[in-house]
């Protein structure tokens, strides 16, 4: 109790806050950085409605992801929730609506995240209908599908309740999963090495 009275500990105190302070607003700019995120038209002709919801499902992704590892929401929180449910339904109008000409193939990176992020029974069983939906017209990503369909049963079976952002962190760290960025039309791997 003396110590954390010293000169020394209130100094510790204060970077911490500052250290804090600091992830929070780089955090807020990146959510913010998607969050403007908009298709550019200029050139290409009219943009299908397929491509338009597609963006946006690509772009709740990066969001929920980053609300996830650098907030470190819990699947339960009301943030989390909502933007699940905002894939959800884009998700649904691209596998229902689109009479096969989508490449369900390109959902495997949302399929991901929020088979990840998902703890209520209801919303699990909603994302083993996206599974089921996906698996007869993925092509040539058929295995890639399945690989992720394992990754999430596993989130799964580890916290019955929902995964933790520790949790995520262990099983990440474990496995040695990679997510990767893409920039300026070419992909970044690990170290920022183009693959």
């Amino acid at each position: 109790l003396e110590f954390v009275h010293t000169d020394v500990y209130l100094e510790y105190e204060e970077i911490r806050y500052g250290f804090h302070s600091w992830v929070q607003k780089k955090t807020d700019f990146l959510q913010k950085r998607v969050q403007e995120c908009t298709m550019v038209s200029e050139g290409y002709g009219p943009i299908e409605e397929e491509t338009v919801v597609y963006f946006e499902v690509m772009k709740l992704s990066v969001l929920l992801y980053l609300k996830f590892k650098l907030k470190e929401l819990s699947a339960t929180n009301y943030e989390i929730k909502q933007i699940v449910l905002g894939i959800f339904e884009k998700m649904r109008f691209l596998l229902r609506h689109t009479n096969g000409r989508f490449n369900s193939g390109q959902l495997l990176f949302p399929f991901l995240i929020i088979g990840a992020n998902v703890c209520e029974m209801r919303d699990r069983i909603m994302v083993k209908s996206f599974y089921l939906s996906m698996v007869n017209s993925v092509g040539s990503n058929k295995r890639n599908l399945e690989q992720i369909w394992t990754i999430v049963q596993e989130f799964w079976r580890l916290n019955p309740d929902g995964v933790s952002f520790k949790m995520w962190q262990n099983i990440l760290n474990k496995y040695a999963w990679n997510v990767c960025l893409i920039s300026n039309g070419k992909i970044k791997g690990r170290g920022g090495k183009e693959n």
